[in-house]
């Protein structure tokens, strides 16, 4: 098995994920987990980019960003 380079940084945003999953429950479109997570993370001054764009490749061809 491989060793996680960032464990503990992982650790904590693994947390911050269920913890947000555990206050918000299911059912909820991702655009309000995904607002939830944003606080955890400014809160626990973690830096971060939102909806980051790259472009996309599949077998070799460009499919969008």
């Amino acid at each position: 098995m491989s060793k996680l380079i960032y464990s503990k940084l992982s650790n904590k945003v693994l947390g911050m994920a269920f913890s947000v999953h555990n206050i918000l429950g299911t059912g909820l479109l991702e655009s309000a987990y995904e607002g939830a997570l944003v606080v955890e993370l400014t809160n626990s001054c973690i830096s971060f980019k939102c909806q980051q764009v790259y472009p996309l490749h599949y077998k070799g061809v460009y499919v969008g960003a």
